[in-house]
């Protein structure tokens, strides 16, 4: 008896977890659709969507999905920042992938959450510091000018990879199999801590610290003359 109330209780609530969740599947009919949102700095992305940066002269938001599809696309401007992500507890299935075209002055920050993607490329730059996260299996992929300095962090077996011309301080941060390649970013100073597999690539000409718990590696250029590393497990730093 008491192994059939627990079967019976299981599948209750299996059944009831799964009637929360609704699945949408796409019709083919490929459509965009231009919203008008206020002024934004920071992104942050959920779900299974390709966003798509540009540098501008103004903010914009152009997403490129399934036409009965894009109702539940949600865009949302708080404190500055641009949500977007599928409204809750629907499960999105997409003919092709879902494109966001976004223009945006500055960033202060990008978030991104899930299995989609974040590129973009343009004439960035920031005299403050500007944070990067991961979470996931997702990619985040930028070509900027110049940051300040650079917080980046990655938890899951997503990745980042950052071209630029120069920042003052890095911070680089893996919990998991991700890496981050900052190898074509001059970066003065940079903190770098692993706890994983992933692995760090980066520029630097001055100081690197690094913290390792796990397989991950540390790979730098550059000609820092100061470098302190604390290992745990068989992660190493390695000059490229």
């Amino acid at each position: 008896m008491k192994k059939l109330l627990i079967g019976l209780f299981t599948l209750i609530s299996i059944n009831s977890f799964a009637q929360r969740w609704e699945t949408i599947k796409g019709d083919g009919q490929i459509k965009k659709e231009t919203r008008e949102l206020s002024n934004f700095t920071s992104l942050a992305s959920q779900g299974s969507m390709n966003v798509q940066i540009a540098y501008g002269n103004s903010n914009s938001i152009t997403i490129e999905a399934d036409e009965n599809l894009l109702p539940y696309i949600e865009t949302t401007v708080e404190n500055g920042k641009l949500s977007i992500k599928p409204k809750k507890n629907v499960n999105l299935r997409s003919k092709s992938k879902m494109n966001v075209h976004v223009s945006m002055t500055k960033i202060n920050s990008l978030q991104l959450s899930g299995s989609g993607n974040i590129s973009g490329s343009g004439a960035f730059t920031n005299d403050t510091k500007t944070d990067m996260a991961v979470s996931g299996s997702g990619n985040l992929t930028l070509d900027f000018d110049t940051f300040k300095d650079l917080d980046l962090s990655i938890s899951g077996s997503g990745n980042i990879n950052l071209k630029g011309k120069e920042t003052n301080t890095l911070s680089a941060h893996i919990s998991g199999s991700g890496n981050i390649d900052c190898s074509d970013v001059n970066s003065n100073d940079v903190d770098a801590k692993i706890n994983g597999s992933g692995n760090v690539k980066v520029y630097a000409s001055n100081s690197i610290d690094a913290k390792i718990s796990g397989s991950g590696n540390v790979f730098y250029k550059g000609n820092a003359a100061k470098i302190n590393s604390k290992v745990a497990g068989s992660g190493k730093v390695l000059k490229m």
